[in-house]
């Protein structure tokens, strides 16, 4: 962010194009983040563990230990990337 307080954030055509395209990306991961999530669960927290735990009524299974492994390191190596650019 040292180029938004030196000033060449005003000077630098390319720089706002990457960083309103940047901005777009992360938008869109937010929005079909909520769309995924909200497909499947709603904010109360018995519909997460139904979710996680699995449901005899609606005949889903519960989620593996290395399901969620391997989603999680999918998302612990996303976020690696993800936060440096924003701070």
């Amino acid at each position: 962010m040292r180029w938004v307080v030196t000033g060449e954030w005003s000077r630098n055509r390319l720089l706002q194009v990457i960083v309103l395209l940047y901005a777009i990306y992360v938008g869109m991961l937010w929005l079909t983040n909520a769309l995924l999530y909200f497909n499947k669960m709603s904010l109360a927290p018995s519909s997460v563990v139904a979710y996680y735990l699995g449901s005899p009524e609606q005949f889903t299974s519960p989620r593996s230990y290395q399901g969620l492994l391997e989603i999680s390191h999918f998302h612990l190596f996303a976020f690696g990337m993800l936060l440096p650019a924003i701070t």
